[in-house]
């Protein structure tokens, strides 16, 4: 019994996740991890990346036709995730669900989202107005999202400082995994992908 007890009780303990993460810099994101009340502190490795220049997502003068492939390729797939019908709105009720089970210290996030054609970048923003409105109506968040017309761009940055209990999660991603329209949205990000 103390086997199975044990794993539930260590899913109980909250984790504090102090996260940031600027696109714009050669080191991308850097983490702290605090766990069972101060006495496991765990920082990963940050990540470095090539500065790419401008939050562009495929600029002409700096990247090869086959990274200029490939980036098309990824935003296709996106792109397809995003249109896949109801997903937008599932994705939403999971971001709902994990903000409502997260004590939220600090968030700041700052999105700069443009496509090729300005039609795209209309159509996708105003998909993801009802989420961004819930977003900015929460207190403790400061966030600004703002539409490019003139080129693709995918520009990002975020500071947050949280406080999660684990298992708050586990029916939430259980829901969201295990659905008609994740599996919806699966299958039209993997035909994207292969054309």
């Amino acid at each position: 019994m103390g086997i199975l007890v044990f794993p539930f009780v260590l899913f109980t303990i909250p984790i504090e996740i102090e996260y940031s993460y600027d696109s714009q810099s050669s080191l991308k994101s850097k983490t702290r991890i605090v766990w069972l009340f101060g006495c496991v502190r765990f920082q990963p490795n940050p990540r470095r990346e090539e500065h790419r220049g401008k939050g562009e997502l495929y600029p002409k003068q700096r990247a090869s036709k086959k990274t200029v492939k490939a980036d098309k390729k990824e935003f296709n797939v996106l792109f397809a995730i995003i249109r896949s019908e109801g997903f937008a709105w599932h994705l939403f009720r999971l971001f709902y669900a994990i903000l409502g089970s997260t004590h939220i210290k600090q968030l700041r996030a700052r999105l700069l989202l443009g496509f090729d054609d300005p039609a795209d970048t209309g159509f996708i923003h105003g998909l993801l107005m009802p989420g961004f409105a819930f977003l900015y109506a929460i207190p403790k968040i400061d966030f600004i999202a703002t539409p490019i017309f003139d080129r693709p761009i995918l520009q990002t940055e975020l500071h947050m400082k949280i406080r999660l209990v684990p298992i708050h999660y586990l029916k939430a991603l259980v829901v969201f995994v295990f659905s008609l329209k994740t599996f919806c949205a699966a299958k039209a990000a993997y035909k994207a992908y292969q054309l």
